[in-house]
């Protein structure tokens, strides 16, 4: 299953949580990570993100980051069983969504095609950089 994984820098960090540098907004809490921590990993699994043609396609609730602005799908598009694996870029970071196939027929997306990418904060994990 491969996860998205990539480096950042904590912008600021409370216990509500950690705004982390980069393309993630946020991630809820940050219990495990040492007080001192600055670079750290941030790691999404693909099945945790929701991908919409618009910003504001989720209810906004508690322990949503909210969208990740403007991605750009490039194209890319897998089918393994009953899931499609659908690559996006958001700058320069390609990051991999699953998406059921109904979803994307849903979408209606096409190569170049701007798309939100949605993640729970609590599904975002920061680890301290080794």
């Amino acid at each position: 299953m491969g996860f998205n994984v990539f480096n950042g820098r904590i912008f600021s960090a409370n216990a509500a949580g950690t705004l982390v540098e980069g393309v993630v907004p946020s991630a809820e809490g940050r219990s495990d990570l040492p007080e001192d921590a600055k670079d750290v990993v941030v790691v999404i699994k693909p099945q945790d993100i929701a991908l919409s043609l618009t910003k504001d396609a989720f209810e906004p609730r508690p322990g949503v980051a909210g969208a990740i602005p403007l991605a750009r799908w490039w194209g890319q598009v897998y089918m393994e069983g009953l899931v499609a694996k659908v690559y996006v870029y958001v700058g320069d970071v390609s990051l991999k969504a699953y998406v059921s196939p109904k979803q994307l027929e849903e979408l209606d997306i096409k190569p170049g095609c701007p798309v939100f990418l949605h993640v729970k904060s609590s599904k975002v994990k920061v680890l301290p950089k080794a």
